[in-house]
């Protein structure tokens, strides 16, 4: 399984990455994300991949539920997290073959971006999603 983290700053912003994949043969915008190692819980990964992709940390997670990736090819469960009032702590700190730009722009930009295809990884628009509904109904 997989942990997925929308993470924003006290500032409103979210934090992105780019990342070029391999089966899309192009950059793809999405949040921080990673494997669940043997052994480990998915809110340990949240936590451990939000540092090692972005160099943030935060003291504020909500779990938001799981999520299929691609329910007709793949088995992953995505695990989705909300990570509130995220610092900046340290560098990324990457494996050897990760190429990973971070970027910091304003919730209300990422939904535009969502909305207008430019991010299409169905996990990231799904949880952008999710916790767009929750900041309207309980305007956290």
């Amino acid at each position: 399984s997989i942990a997925l983290i929308v993470a924003l700053t006290s500032d409103g912003k979210v934090l992105l990455k780019s990342e070029y994949r391999y089966a899309c043969k192009e950059d793809v915008i999405e949040c921080p994300a990673g494997m669940v190692n043997p052994g480990e819980n998915p809110a340990d990964t949240a936590r451990r991949e939000l540092l090692e992709e972005t160099g943030y940390e935060s003291n504020d997670w909500s779990y938001l539920g799981p999520t299929w990736e691609s329910t007709s090819k793949l088995t992953n469960k995505m695990h989705l997290f909300l990570a509130r009032d995220c610092t900046r702590v340290s560098s990324q700190k990457l494996d050897e073959s990760e190429r990973i730009d971070v970027m910091s722009i304003s919730f209300e930009q990422a939904i535009d971006w969502v909305i207008q295809g430019k991010i299409n990884a169905n996990s990231t628009a799904h949880a952008l999603l999710k916790v767009e509904r929750i900041r309207a109904k309980y305007l956290y």
